[in-house]
């Protein structure tokens, strides 16, 4: 059975937000640099970059939240068409080009794409700006709106399913057990966490609170070492984390 998600408004599950709060940054700062890295051109190569990550999770979460539907209606011509067929064969053929190196495909890439946008974007009415809140939100690029129209998905669709993959306790469990699952949206977030975008709080960091959390984090595995099934692992690690939180007042 397919996952329903929210179509018109950002849904922040707890899990997530707890994730970017002892990752030491904000919830809206994470999705703009997902957003930022969303590459249509990575759909045809793969260098193991943070834009490759974020590129490849569309088609990841597409199958359980059934995000592949018809494309949005717009007014293209038949000319416009194929034009934009011929620019589709430039992209796959400049994303094989092995004479230029991975970020110049992906910055001649943009340009294909901004054209393309123009075209299939002809009718449709889609903003480029998602609101979390009345103070942050996230903007969007020609890349993921892209993306959208091809599909018949929402960004804010898309975006509210790219946070259900991110989920600590489940990730360290499967890391401490060895149980590795690929998950191109938890591997991104990773990235981030580690220091990628440096969109990281640095007062966080240095603090004494950070510091206990690092330490707690590496006892986790000799604490619960006798915990050898997934979900008991799991569950033993969401109520680690929120006692942690709690009596830390993170």
């Amino acid at each position: 059975m397919k996952r329903e998600l929210e179509k018109e408004h950002l849904v922040v599950p707890n899990k997530f937000k707890v994730a970017c709060k002892v990752a030491g940054f904000k919830v809206h700062e994470f999705l703009q640099i997902f957003v930022d890295h969303y590459s249509l051109i990575d759909n045809h190569f793969d260098d193991k970059s943070a834009f490759s990550l974020a590129t490849k999770s569309f088609y990841f979460i597409r199958e359980e939240f059934a995000l592949e539907r018809k494309s949005m209606p717009n007014v293209m011509s038949k000319q416009d068409k194929n034009r934009g067929v011929g620019m589709v064969r430039r992209m796959v053929k400049l994303a094989t080009n092995r004479n230029y190196s991975f970020s110049q495909r992906r910055n001649k890439g943009k340009v294909l794409t901004g054209q393309l946008f123009e075209l299939f974007s002809k009718g449709v009415e889609l903003k480029d700006t998602v609101y979390l809140d009345e103070f942050n939100f996230i903007k969007l690029n020609k890349d993921i709106r892209f993306q959208c129209i091809l599909t018949g998905v929402s960004p804010v669709e898309l975006l509210n399913a790219i946070m259900q993959y991110v989920d600590m306790p489940n990730h360290l469990a499967r890391l401490h057990l060895d149980n590795f699952v690929f998950n191109p949206v938890l591997g991104f977030f990773i990235r981030v966490m580690d220091g990628y975008g440096n969109i990281r709080n640095g007062d966080y960091l240095d603090s004494e609170e950070y510091a206990e959390f690092i330490w707690s984090l590496q006892e986790l595995p000799k604490q619960f070492y006798f915990y050898r099934n997934l979900e008991d692992r799991v569950e033993i690690y969401q109520e680690w984390l929120e006692e942690f939180l709690e009596e830390n007042r993170f």
